[in-house]
């Protein structure tokens, strides 16, 4: 995550935050932003988008499968990383 901040990246996160962390807990002195259900920080590491979201919701909102209101209008992506692991064979 770091290395793509030091490279000029936007990075994206959608997390439900089962296992992991908030952004504003490991940004260096990141100052965040509400707007439409997601949290921008901009920080002197480069800028985070977070939505507080299972991935697998956000996706099927974006395919209209569910239809829960309000849906996040996300960018076209370059790149797509899923970092998400079980635990402890959970």
């Amino acid at each position: 995550m770091r290395r793509l901040l030091q490279m000029g990246h936007e990075v994206w996160i959608i997390d439900d935050l089962s296992t992991g962390l908030h952004p504003g807990s490991w940004l260096e002195q990141a100052q965040p932003h509400q707007n439409n259900g997601v949290a921008s920080y901009s920080s002197a590491e480069g800028r985070v988008k977070f939505i507080h979201e299972n991935l697998a919701s956000t996706m099927l909102k974006q395919l209209g499968t569910i239809d829960t209101g309000e849906r996040i209008e996300l960018p076209a992506f370059d790149y797509v990383f899923a970092l998400a692991s079980i635990v402890a064979g959970r």
